[in-house]
């Protein structure tokens, strides 16, 4: 999306709507919904499961983790699911 084009939704929305956006996360998940559906050609129900897993990962904070469906083990893609797969969660 075009920055011009996304101030000019997000201010819309705040004059009419009065929602103040404060993350924008909508350039990493295009790519990395990209990489889901590339990376599993076989299966739906394994695309739809790592698009899943992207997004819960987008929208995790330290306060609130959701790293439930991201792959385990030390070789995942998900930093939290390494360190836990290493048993070294408190040091993320």
């Amino acid at each position: 999306m075009e920055v011009d084009a996304m101030k000019e939704m997000f201010s819309r929305s705040e004059k009419l709507l009065d929602i103040k956006h404060v993350n924008y996360i909508g350039d990493d998940l295009t790519t990395y919904y990209g990489l889901a559906i590339r990376r599993h050609p076989e299966s739906a129900c394994k695309m739809k499961d790592a698009i899943w897993a992207t997004f819960y990962h987008k929208c995790s904070t330290g306060k609130d983790p959701q790293h439930s469906k991201c792959p385990e083990g030390a070789d995942s893609w998900c930093k939290w699911r390494v360190a836990e797969a290493r048993k070294r969660i408190g040091f993320i």
